[in-house]
């Protein structure tokens, strides 16, 4: 009897080592380039200080802010007030975060939050990125770095020059996100800087998607039978465009033809762009094939609107059109 005794009482404080340890660790952080486990040891005052050091940047820290539950509205206010401002969300009940230094830390966990880390360089920098060789012949690659919010443009701008990166001028301007070119070691102190967010590979060379459009914005996974099964069905869409476009079996039996011109490539291309069921040619399959159609000429779908919407429950419209002078008197 004794030794069943040892034994259980063994084997209970076998599974409280086990469980422990998975209590405090939590559950772990996704980023686009693997997990990250958050040490939960913020209470302790070495810990603390370590984090703080590493993630502080001119009276602000950069952090990584994981919640016991996702914080409501009403809890971000407060969040706010206390000096704490939330950006993007990571899975992992997580947020990158920008707190101020007033922010009093052993005040924590009356907001639920359960870790604050420093995100290491490593989840900053893309995969592709991380294992690409940048070479001479890879100059016309370029870098987007993201930062925080919290963080003046121009101050970004010097930090990363005095790393050593070459900025990249582009016709874009993106907010917190600036282009650069840089070596790996370059790279990897960018990295460590506390208010970036992110390095990735951004191509900005106009391409064509036509036949891609479907696969970059990951529709195929929503209209998927064994995804979510997303189809258009029971919603209806208001084009208007320069086409009759009831003469293409792509639109049969979904289509509601209000359109008194003739037919046009335009105003199909964009009817099978929305709703095209890919009968011809499944490449050719729109983002929602089983959507209902109602095809009007041009700004005539917004006129009308309260007809179809009262009629045929027309929910959105696309206005591929505008209606100012051709060339420069009307762009300016």
């Amino acid at each position: 009897m004794k030794l069943s005794c040892r034994i259980l009482f063994a084997f209970s404080l076998l599974c409280c080592h086990i469980y422990l340890p998975a209590q405090q660790t939590g559950q772990q952080v996704l980023f686009s380039n693997g997990a990250f486990q958050p040490a939960r040891n913020f209470d302790q005052p070495q810990a603390r200080t370590a984090t703080l050091q590493q993630a502080g940047f001119e009276k602000q820290y950069y952090l990584l802010v994981q919640f016991e539950q996702l914080p409501t509205p009403a809890m971000q206010e407060r969040l706010l007030a206390a000096g704490v401002t939330l950006h993007s969300y990571l899975p992992g009940n997580a947020y990158l975060a920008t707190v101020q230094q007033r922010f009093n830390f052993a005040t924590a966990p009356k907001f639920n939050i359960v870790s604050i880390d420093a995100v290491p360089a490593f989840y900053k920098i893309s995969a592709d990125l991380l294992t690409q060789k940048r070479t001479e012949a890879s100059a016309d690659k370029n870098i987007a770095v993201s930062f925080y919010p919290g963080v003046a443009r121009e101050i970004v701008i010097k930090q990363l020059q005095l790393a050593g990166a070459l900025l990249v001028s582009t016709k874009y301007n993106t907010q917190q996100v600036i282009f650069i070119n840089a070596s790996p070691p370059v790279i990897k102190v960018i990295a460590e800087m506390p208010f970036i967010s992110g390095l990735r590979n951004q191509s900005i060379t106009d391409k064509l998607l036509n036949y891609n459009n479907v696969g970059a914005h990951g529709i195929g996974s929503l209209n998927r039978l064994n995804g979510r099964n997303l189809n258009g069905k029971g919603v209806t869409v208001g084009i208007g465009d320069n086409a009759d476009i009831d003469t293409h079996i792509d639109f049969a039996g979904r289509l509601v033809n209000r359109s008194p011109w003739i037919p046009a490539d335009h105003g199909t291309h964009v009817a099978g762009t929305a709703g095209g069921a890919g009968i011809l040619n499944i490449k050719n399959r729109g983002m929602a094939p089983k959507v209902t159609l109602i095809n009007q000429f041009f700004s005539n779908i917004i006129t009308d609107a309260p007809v179809y919407v009262t009629d045929n429950n027309m929910v959105v419209t696309n206005n591929s059109y505008y209606t100012v002078e051709d060339g420069c008197p009307g762009n300016g």
